[in-house]
């Protein structure tokens, strides 16, 4: 039995183009390279969305393997890419081949770049494993109690990666509540648009 492919959505693929563009512009500095950040914040909330779309889809054995393969895999691929660059650099320089490990790479990896594959990862699957039900997402309270929580955290320091999980989580918020919106469903745009 062949699964239906969701329909192409011109308007979201050029979302993510956009988005893609917004986090390039972030990264090489430019002189608005804050609202440039904003991509990041569309990028998350449409990836939660998808997941979890994918998610009441599927068998959660099945849509657990497709995320290990999307985001799984190529987290493992870049994160070697970049452990095999950092110990040449070091040999290089004469210093210990693994001493620029530390504790924090198990959650990020060997740069600080790669953070949104594993947090995508992890946050795909433990929402498509709870959020069972469409219906229930199409409540406030999760969008509210994220911009909530991620604005009283904003200012405390703490260990990478958690600053940049807490950036992103008024959007994961966002992405679940987009996710329990029916495709061109009149009732979610003025919900939506309150956001």
């Amino acid at each position: 039995e062949t699964r239906a492919r969701a329909p192409f959505l011109a308007s979201v693929e050029w979302l993510r183009v956009a988005a893609c563009l917004g986090i390039v512009a972030f990264h090489v500095g430019t002189p608005a390279r804050q609202a440039a950040l904003g991509g990041l914040q569309a990028f998350t909330a449409l990836t939660v969305a998808f997941a979890l779309r994918s998610a009441w889809n599927r068998p959660f054995r099945e849509f657990l393997r497709t995320r290990l393969r999307s985001l799984g895999l190529p987290w493992l691929f870049w994160s070697s890419v970049f452990a095999g660059l950092l110990v040449l650099q070091a040999l290089r320089h004469h210093e210990p081949p693994f001493g620029w490990w530390a504790p924090r790479m198990w959650l990020i990896g060997p740069v600080t770049h790669l953070w949104f594959l594993p947090f995508a990862l992890v946050v795909s699957v433990l929402l498509g494993a709870t959020l069972k039900n469409p219906a229930r997402c199409t409540g406030f309270l999760w969008l509210y109690a994220a911009i909530a929580a991620s604005c009283l955290l904003a200012h405390v320091r703490s260990p990478m990666p958690l600053p940049q999980w807490l950036s992103v989580l008024p959007a994961v918020a966002a992405g679940v509540f987009l996710a329990g919106i029916a495709p061109g469903s009149v009732e979610g745009r003025r919900p939506l648009a309150m956001v």
